[in-house]
């Protein structure tokens, strides 16, 4: 089993580079197993823009700002391995400016991070193959049927066949249950795999 996790968070802002600092959040995990879309840690740098990138395996990227960059990148580079299992989850503290929390499963640190809008393009993991027009279901490219609740189907219903998806397990204790991040829009929803097509 792993050990209580943590993430660390993040800022992504477009355009100049801002002098934010990083916050630390505490997230509870209800679910250790590893999902059957699992994530993990790829990489981190510094990328053109004076932002630090975490780039995870479904090659979706992770963006934020720190005054001590130098400092960020080493302290994640010697305790994030390739291979870790990260978890994402939604930031809801409302005075915060970041969307996301990437946390890793089997380490005590966790980010504040955006999702970097540039890399839906390259993501390629998963995708809608079809979709409820009330939002309330829908297929991804490899067959899985996920069924998506009353409240996140006034998000999803706008959602369009084709657009990139990243699925996590989160911090959702059930099996059975994910959040949906749609790398397009930017907007996310809970969801639970109920089967296949």
């Amino acid at each position: 089993m792993f050990k209580q996790l943590f993430f660390f968070a993040c800022v992504v802002v477009t355009g100049c580079p801002l002098n934010v600092f990083s916050e630390k959040a505490d997230i509870n995990v209800r679910s250790y197993e590893r999902s059957i879309n699992l994530t993990t840690f790829e990489s981190v740098s510094l990328n053109p823009y004076s932002r630090i990138e975490i780039t995870l395996s479904d090659n979706s990227r992770w963006i934020f700002y720190d005054e001590n960059p130098d400092q960020i990148i080493n302290e994640i580079s010697s305790h994030w391995k390739p291979g870790d299992d990260i978890r994402i989850l939604t930031n809801t503290e409302d005075d915060s400016r970041q969307k996301y929390i990437l946390k890793n499963a089997t380490k005590n640190l966790t980010y504040l991070v955006d999702l970097d809008p540039t890399c839906c393009i390259e993501i390629h993991a998963h995708y809608i193959q079809q979709i409820d027009r009330n939002g309330y279901s829908l297929v991804t490219q490899d067959g899985l049927v996920w069924a998506i609740g009353w409240l996140g189907s006034f998000t999803s219903c706008s959602w369009k066949r084709g657009d990139h998806l990243i699925i996590n397990k989160s911090s959702f204790h059930h099996r059975d249950d994910y959040l949906i991040i749609n790398a397009e829009t930017g907007d996310d929803v809970w969801a639970s795999l109920v089967g296949v097509d």
